[in-house]
């Protein structure tokens, strides 16, 4: 059974973390403080010092202990430092898991609702597409090299044999050079490229 001392009014409890009541009452709101960590049910809801002590301490952010004006909310019991190094309790270390797995299949649902919706494309689908559009642009170019060849053998009177070579050996050099600068800037891209905007 808890002790009588272990359980304080949340004007207590508010006093030995150095903040106002007020805060106390927004952290049992949102959740920081829950269930276990109270004696009782609404305004008469009194504080389990312990329980609702490490809630806070595993779901406080560091941002939220220490306010702007320097002022550290120090929880009971314990020095600010002292929480931050003191291990978990085996409960504590599930709800831990279990919040990191949930944000990680949270934002594994955002990632792929935005791509569905478009504002998120993966790299290598769009790598493959560039690469799609690329060759079928240079096998029109490629293909075209005999009337290219053609109409400068007529214009200069050479050989349209020995034009259409030569015009081949230089397609091949260029085209070796624009494949290794695309291969380095495709290894450069992220995992993700995410649109500036979001469509209508």
């Amino acid at each position: 059974m808890t002790e009588q001392s272990d359980v304080v009014s949340k004007s207590r409890f508010a006093m030995l973390c150095g903040v106002s009541p007020g805060r106390v009452t927004q952290w049992i709101s949102e959740g920081k403080i829950d269930a276990s960590g109270l004696e009782g049910e609404g305004r008469s809801a009194r504080i389990r010092v312990k329980p609702a002590s490490e809630q806070l301490r595993l779901r406080l952010g560091t941002s939220q202990r220490y306010g702007l004006n320097g002022l550290g909310t120090r929880l009971p019991e314990e020095s600010i430092e002292a929480q931050i190094h003191q291990p978990l309790s085996i409960e504590a270390r599930i709800a831990a898991e279990k919040l990191a797995q949930a944000e990680m299949t949270t934002a594994r649902m955002q990632r792929e609702e935005m791509a569905a919706r478009g504002i998120y494309t993966l790299s290598k689908d769009a790598q493959i597409e560039m690469t799609r559009l690329a060759g079928s642009m240079l096998t029109i170019f490629e293909g075209a090299l005999p009337d290219f060849a053609s109409a400068v053998a007529g214009q200069f009177e050479l050989p349209s044999r020995d034009v259409l070579h030569l015009l081949r050996q230089q397609f091949r050099d260029v085209r070796e050079r624009a494949a290794s600068a695309c291969k380095h800037e495709a290894q450069d891209m992220p995992e993700f490229i995410e649109t500036a905007d979001e469509p209508e």
